[in-house]
């Protein structure tokens, strides 16, 4: 699977030089596309499809407030008790889809969250006990805030229904961080020959 991606990084990388065009663009499509295709096998099962959202000159993205959530079913296998019953809805995301905010409700019942991504979670309404290694059972209620770093995994027993704001955060697992350094220095490299600096500063852009 990974030498594959270097495959296919090398190659998108390659055309970049070559084409020495839409640089920005370039970067945010290749970035977007790794980190879409590490997060294929394991798709997080609370995710809703991709909410149009318009996006200003800034960069700055927007949309209404959600009128409706989406079913987003927790995997079965996941669930210990009861019958939890999720849905969501996707508030913002980051050009690259590398960061994402959710609104997220369930009602009552017992299951073990498997976290494939960084996750901080504030909660808007209900109550849930969580707990994991090295956390005891803890009651979580309106207000409340809890991190859950990647490879984690967390027991939830919703009490009340909840409904909460989740930011997502993926990580690049090693050595992929590297490829996008590499590709932040050509990026560096292609716009200061565009911009007629000395051959010397070119060489040390690529290796900074």
């Amino acid at each position: 699977m990974l030498l594959h991606i270097h495959r296919l990084a090398f190659s998108n990388l390659t055309g970049l030089i070559q084409s020495n065009a839409r640089l920005n663009d370039d970067y945010i499509f290749l970035r977007a596309l790794l980190t879409d295709m590490l997060a294929f096998g394991s798709r997080d099962y609370r995710k809703p499809r991709k909410r149009n959202m318009t996006r200003a000159d800034t960069g700055i993205s927007y949309a209404p407030e959600p009128t409706a959530l989406a079913p987003a079913p927790i995997n079965p296998d996941w669930i210990e008790g009861g019958n939890p019953s999720a849905s969501a809805a996707l508030l913002a995301q980051s050009a690259d889809g590398a960061t994402s905010a959710f609104i997220w409700e369930c009602s009552p019942g017992k299951f073990t969250w498997r976290y494939s991504n960084d996750e901080t979670v504030h909660f808007l309404d209900g109550s849930v006990i969580i707990s994991c290694d090295g956390m005891p059972p803890r009651r979580f209620r309106r207000g409340d805030t809890i991190h859950f770093p990647k490879g984690s995994q967390a027991t939830w027993v919703i009490e009340k229904r909840i409904r909460k704001v989740a930011f997502c955060r993926s990580v690049l697992p090693e050595p992929l961080p590297r490829l996008e350094r590499l590709l932040r220095r050509v990026l560096r490299w292609l716009r200061a020959r565009r911009s007629g600096e000395p051959a010397a500063a070119h060489a040390s852009l690529l290796q900074s």
